[in-house]
């Protein structure tokens, strides 16, 4: 009787082992499925895998990483804020991957469903374990310049530009920043860096130029950045409107009065398109009225002056100018050529200033939601049962010894979905040799057996500015190692002569000092 028990009992387990055995090999199986479609730019797809082994409760915070991810990728903002958020609250993070990745990626979540206040909270805790992070720092300041706060701001934006003087983005918010801050001369000089670094933002970076060289009578520096948001054609009828406008200005400045005509009309067209308090149309037909008028021209100014009348009848002093000209044409009488006056709307600066080029709608008591956020880092730093978040900033990866850093570079790698084959090393790589670099020759983890390769990874250490021989040695290395793709990762910058080496080969992908901080978050 016990044998039988016994023998009922080891069948039963080995049942329940093939099919414990069994679940797990599908959900295995599902998991790379999932992965494969990811990696494919499925993102729909693999949503609906990811959720369906969600459900059967295979490796939940794994999933719900990927999940949100992905739900990302597809613009589900509420999807992906919801995983990242049970990930948060059950402390329960994948495998390399940190509670800073999680933040981070639930803050630019917030951003994205413009949930600025939620999105702030998150940006400031993150630059308190980290204040090296420039990406972190960037969306700090943007969401500062956002709430009015603009000296706070342009601090954050001129500790990213340092870090990396290239960056046009960053350069490109510090001029609207320092603009918004009452700084015109300092504003012109990064809009100029902009500029020159080919970031024109449809024409809106000469737009801008066009307007402080103008407010400052610059007429011909004006022209020369206007003529060029005309030659980029933005679609925004109100930018194009406000440039034919300024453009007539300058001419009429010249004395050039049919060209001024001709660019009041252009300046008419693009403004009928506007809704009416939007728009500069009143002041463009009073300003053709006028030069047409001054040109001798009193038909046409006078139809002109009838057709803002039907605008506005109020307008200015148009009903008194309607009957001189009218009266006198009449009568035959000479036209006083003094009599009407140009009509330049305000200084356009002004204009600018009132507004703000980077002020927010959202608003919030951001002060006092600052004070509440630093008092509760304060709290959590003494607290001992407070979860201990892990970060690895770039100083530290490039204070650590050799060893230290290899293992971690190792890590990156990994972690990024490589299968590390090998590690070459390279005739004359001093970099190496100083124990400041390593080289794997590694494949993508996820992609289909048919398509993969071998690719060329290098990660390096460097304080200051990559050379251009380091870039220049590279390419050679991977026609060396006779593959066709590489990743260069660095905890520095590159220089400008390096640079110019990075565009010759799109299929090489080049990750700065920048890039590298946001993959040491991911790991933790």
């Amino acid at each position: 009787m016990y044998i039988v028990i016994l023998i009922v009992f080891l069948v039963l387990i080995f049942v329940g082992y093939i099919t414990v055995s069994t679940l797990f090999k599908s959900g295995k199986r599902r998991i790379n499925e999932a992965m494969k479609l990811e990696a494919n730019g499925k993102h729909h797809e693999a949503l609906a895998l990811y959720d369906m082994l969600l459900k059967s409760g295979s490796s939940p915070s794994e999933i719900r990483w990927r999940i949100a991810n992905n739900a990302m990728k597809v613009t589900l903002y509420p999807r992906a804020e919801k995983e990242l958020q049970v990930l948060i609250q059950t402390k329960d993070f994948p495998q390399n991957v940190s509670l800073y990745a999680v933040k981070s990626l639930l803050a630019e979540c917030y951003m994205k469903q413009g949930k600025v206040k939620e999105a702030f909270i998150e940006y400031l805790e993150l630059s308190k374990i980290a204040n090296d992070n420039y990406h972190i720092l960037f969306e700090l300041a943007k969401i500062y310049a956002g709430q009015r706060m603009v000296r706070n701001a342009i601090t954050l934006f001129e500790k990213c530009f340092k870090h990396n003087p290239a960056n046009q983005e960053v350069i490109y918010y510090l001029a609207r920043a320092y603009l918004d801050y009452g700084e015109p001369i300092k504003a012109a000089e990064y809009f100029e860096k902009a500029a020159a670094l080919k970031f024109l933002d449809h024409g809106k970076v000469n737009y801008y130029l066009g307007v402080l060289y103008y407010s400052q009578k610059k007429f011909n520096f004006a022209m020369q950045n206007f003529t060029q948001v005309i030659k980029l054609r933005p679609n925004d009828n109100r930018i194009l409107s406000e440039t034919y406008n300024l453009v007539a200005l300058c001419y009429k400045e010249r004395g050039l009065i049919d060209e001024a005509i001709t660019n009041f009309e252009k300046s008419q067209t693009y403004s009928d398109l506007l809704p009416e308090d939007e728009g500069f149309g009143k002041n463009t037909l009073y300003n053709q009225g006028v030069l047409l008028y001054k040109g001798g021209h009193f038909k046409e100014a006078l139809e002109k002056f009838y057709k803002l009348k039907m605008i506005d009848y109020k307008y200015k002093d148009i009903d008194s100018i309607i009957k001189i000209i009218s009266g006198k044409m009449k009568n035959g009488e000479k036209l006083d050529q003094n009599m009407p006056l140009l009509h330049i709307s305000d200084n356009p600066l002004i204009s600018i200033l009132k507004k703000g080029l980077l002020h927010s709608k959202v608003r919030f008591n951001i002060n006092v939601l600052q004070a509440e956020v630093e008092k509760m880092i304060g709290k959590t730093a003494v607290t001992e049962s407070s979860p201990a978040v892990s970060y690895t900033s770039v100083t530290n990866f490039n204070e650590m010894d050799s060893k230290s850093f290899k293992d971690l570079a190792r890590k990156i790698v990994r972690s990024s979905g490589f299968l590390i084959k090998s590690e070459p090393r390279f005739f004359q790589d001093t970099d190496y040799i100083d124990g400041d670099a390593i080289t794997f020759i590694g494949e993508l983890i996820k992609s289909e057996p048919k398509l993969k390769h071998d690719i060329l990874i290098t990660v390096r250490r460097y304080k200051d500015e990559v050379p251009e021989l380091s870039v220049s040695k590279f390419f050679e290395w991977i026609e060396e190692k006779n593959v066709t793709q590489g990743i260069f990762i660095t905890s520095g910058i590159f220089s400008t002569a390096s640079l110019r080496l990075v565009n010759i080969n799109p299929k090489v992908k080049f990750i700065d000092k920048n890039g590298l901080a946001r993959m040491l978050g991911r790991i933790g």
